[in-house]
Order: structure tokens, then C-alpha cells, then sequence
């Protein structure tokens, strides 16, 4: 969906409803369940907080990071949909993951990662300089905790319908763009199940921006603002929500909200306030479509080459466990093997990227950006992003904006007047949007 203003939202949200497909026949069956990571030892050992910078030691919690699943089928077709509040987790760490669960699980399964700033260190990046900032109890709870909360959601399953809806009511300005071209998904995206039982429903809730409401300074442990959008939508509604992040690189994040002063609040505050806004911009969706109960689900590996100096010995170090191979067209000889994966749910399409994309590859013009072509080109109908999607590889940068550091690259940023280059310096190479948008076109073409 491109960024809409709040009146062409209106108006186009009058013109879903009526091109919607009426339901008749058919059902979908859901189940939710959850579980809190709890770290309750915080003051006797070492966790790093992650996103920001090094050595970050936790000092307090604030709330706890949390493991929501989701069991989805339509017929015959099943997925397991989970996100776990945290920075990022590999592919490797996922496989951890899915080895602890029954084998046809493993092959259903799909896990997201929130994208919290706050979180206790997944990937290693944020410990001391060239050491590893992973607490192993941590990781070790927070793959039970995953396993478990699948299991669960499965046993929870029950009969009802599927509805779509998006808005940006109340938030139009919340989102800011540290980076040209200023282009992103404005809108708070919303998937809902709705029980024929009458129970509590649950609720896909998918928003493009980085989860760092508390911002830089912050030494305290927690979910971020996706927490207090989740909590917030169960206070008022009784339903259950498990958060999604989209196409937040660039740097996609949530602007510091103000009083009526224009004075900004505390960040414990800001953050709460945050997803509270967030909540009632999806409780305010008013253009909802049932989607038919048909679900498809596929999935394609592909080799991205390694040109980061920093990932490279990260790597060799055993601190980050991305899947490196021999691969071509990189300086080392060296390539990730990651996945793309595509989810259809009725008429909505969800595309599934394992990492940070940049918002102008989604919804911009392929031509401009170095690219064959965009998300946009490529899908018919309505779709939405689903980030750091069952790994995180970093930011996917379009080449025709791919600047270096020539003296230290994938080290130092290139700065200018009015923006900087950082997204490079965490990324795996110039070639990983163009290997990552191939890979979805075949997808494309498999589902037709």
C-alpha cells in the first residue's frame, strides 16, 4: 500500500469495501497463545541491551519481552505465524528454534522479530567490542518459551472469519524518514480474526517503524512500544495482538510526542503514549474486508554475496551465525543463504523479507532505485511487508543510493548535508535488494 494521505485513505477505504468479495462459504481456524522471556536475574548477571551501542549493560526492566504465536489454516493449508520481541534473530537461531518443535511443525513455522531497541541482545552485535553479547540462559529460555507458545496456539484453535483493514487515523504525523528520498508505508495495517464462538478475538497488527520509543539512552529492558500497542487493544477489546514490523529501513522510526506545551514527554512515558496512539488508530478502522478463507504459504532460499568487512569477521568470530557459504560477485567469495517467503490470506498478499527494507524498494519506481522493479510493480492487488522475517540479514539499501566510505568502508558512513549513510555500514552488500526482489518475483510467478 503507498503512503496515503488521510483523505485519500478515506476515500479509498470507501472503494475496498465495495470491490470486497462477500464470504459465504468456508472458515478459517486460529489460535493464539503467548509467553513472557523473563529475566529475573538482571542485577546478578550480564544482559546487553540491544539496537543502540556497545556494552549497554541492563540495568532494570521495564516490562518483559514477550513470544506471541498464531496457528492459521483454511482447509487443508496451515501456517504458524510467531513474533518474538527482540532485535533480530538468524536463520540459524530460528533453526534452533524449530528443532525443539514436532518435525511437521518445522516446516509451517515462520518466525518475525519485532525489531525492539530495548530487548536483551539476540545477535551478539552489542556486547563488548568483538565479543559476543548473547546471555546463552537468555537464548536457551527465549527458544522453550517459542516452542511452547506454538504448541499452545495450536491447542487454542477455533472456527471464525478473517477481516483487513488499515488506517492512519491519529497518526499521520507520528512516523519520521531520517533518510531521502522520504518514502514509507504510513499506515497501520490490521488483520483480524473474529471467533464464531463469540470469545476473545486475535489480531495481526503490522506497522512500518523502528520499535526505539525509549531512544539511545536507555539501559532498561523491554518491548518497546509494540508491548503497550498489544496491551492496549486487549484492555479495550479483550482480543489478543501480535505485532509485525514493515519496511522500516531508512531509518524508519516514531517521532517523540509532545505535550500541549509542545514540551516532550519522558521516555517511559513516550513510549506507553506511543502504542497507545498505535492502538487507537487500529481500534478506529472502519473499512474492513472479509477475506475468503484460502490460504497460501511459499518460500525460496537465496544466496546474497558478502561484501561487509565487519559481518565478515563477525562471522569468523562466531559472533554472528548468519548461514555464510562460498558464493560469486563479492570481494571475499562469500554469500549469505537466506530466505523470501510469500503469504496469501484470501486477496491480501503479505511479503515476507528476512531483514530491514527500505520503504522506497516496497512502493517507489524500479527504474529510479537500480532495481528491475519495486514490490509495488510487481504484485496486483493489495499486499503488505513483513520484515526481519525468519532471519535478519540488516538493511537491503537500493543501489542507486549504495554509498561507501571509501577510506573505511562497511566501518565509517559517508555524512552530507542532509542525510547519512549509515543503513551501508549494516548491511550485507550492494547486490541484497536486487537478489532479495528477484527472489520474491519467483515467488510471484510460482503462486500464479
Amino acid at each position: 500500500m503507498k503512503k496515503l494521505s488521510f483523505l485519500m485513505a478515506i476515500i479509498l477505504s470507501a472503494l475496498f469495501i465495495v470491490s470486497c468479495n462477500t464470504v459465504s462459504d468456508g472458515m478459517w481456524v486460529m489460535g493464539f497463545a503467548s509467553r513472557e522471556i523473563v529475566v529475573d536475574d538482571v542485577f546478578s548477571d550480564t544482559y546487553y541491551v540491544a539496537g543502540y551501542k556497545n556494552g549497554n549493560i541492563a540495568t532494570d526492566i521495564l516490562d518483559n519481552q514477550c513470544v506471541k504465536a498464531i496457528y492459521i489454516s483454511a482447509g487443508k493449508d496451515e501456517l504458524v505465524l510467531v513474533s518474538v520481541d527482540c532485535v533480530g534473530l538468524t536463520s540459524a537461531q530460528i533453526e534452533k528454534i524449530k528443532n525443539e518443535l514436532p518435525a511437521h511443525f518445522r516446516s509451517i513455522t515462520h518466525i518475525v522479530s519485532t525489531h525492539t531497541h530495548a530487548g536483551v541482545d539476540t545477535l551478539g552485535l552489542w556486547g563488548e567490542v568483538a565479543f559476543d553479547g548473547k546471555n546463552e540462559s537468555f537464548m536457551q529460555e527465549l527458544r522453550l518459551s517459542t516452542a511452547e507458545a506454538i504448541m499452545e496456539a495450536y491447542e487454542n484453535k477455533k472456527e471464525g472469519r478473517l477481516y483487513y483493514g488499515f488506517s492512519d487515523n491519529g497518526i499521520e504525523k507520528l512516523q519520521y524518514d531520517s533518510r531521502l528520498p522520504h518514502v514509507y508505508d504510513s499506515l497501520l495495517h490490521q488483520i483480524r480474526f473474529e471467533p464464531f464462538d463469540e470469545s476473545e478475538g486475535i489480531r495481526i497488527i503490522n506497522y512500518a517503524a523502528h520499535a526505539e520509543s525509549l531512544r539511545s539512552d536507555n539501559s532498561k529492558i523491554s518491548a518497546d512500544f509494540p508491548r503497550y500497542l498489544c496491551d492496549a487493544i486487549e484492555r479495550e477489546t479483550g482480543d489478543r495482538s501480535l505485532f509485525v514490523p514493515g519496511a522500516i529501513g531508512g531509518l524508519i522510526m516514531t517521532r517523540r510526542l509532545t505535550n500541549e506545551r509542545g514540551i516532550e514527554y519522558p521516555v517511559e512515558e513516550n513510549v506507553v503514549r506511543t502504542g497507545e496512539l498505535l492502538a487507537a488508530a487500529a481500534l478506529s478502522i472502519n473499512n474492513e474486508c472479509e477475506l475468503a478463507p484460502s490460504l497460501g504459504s511459499v518460500s525460496e532460499k537465496i544466496e546474497i554475496p558478502l561484501d561487509n568487512t565487519i559481518f565478515v569477521a563477525m562471522g569468523g568470530l562466531g559472533i554472528l551465525d548468519n548461514k555464510i557459504v562460498r558464493g560469486s560477485n563479492s570481494e571475499y567469495g562469500l554469500a549469505v543463504i537466506t530466505s523470501v517467503s510469500l503469504l496469501q490470506l484470501g486477496d491480501l498478499s503479505v511479503v515476507c523479507i528476512p531483514g530491514e527494507l527500505f520503504p522506497e524498494l516496497a512502493y517507489g519506481k524500479g527504474e529510479l532505485l537500480g532495481v528491475k522493479s519495486t514490490l509495488d510493480e510487481m504484485i496486483d492487488g493489495d499486499f503488505i511487508v513483513a520484515g526481519l522475517f525468519d532471519d535478519e540479514i540488516g538493511y537491503i539499501v537500493p543501489p542507486s543510493d549504495f554509498v561507501l566510505n571509501e577510506e573505511a568502508p562497511y566501518v565509517s558512513s559517508v555524512e552530507g548535508s542532509d542525510e547519512n549513510h549509515y543503513e551501508e555500514t549494516n548491511s550485507l552488500g550492494p547486490l541484497s535488494a536486487e537478489c532479495i526482489l528477484d527472489g520474491v518475483q519467483d515467488l510471484i510467478n510460482k503462486i500464479k
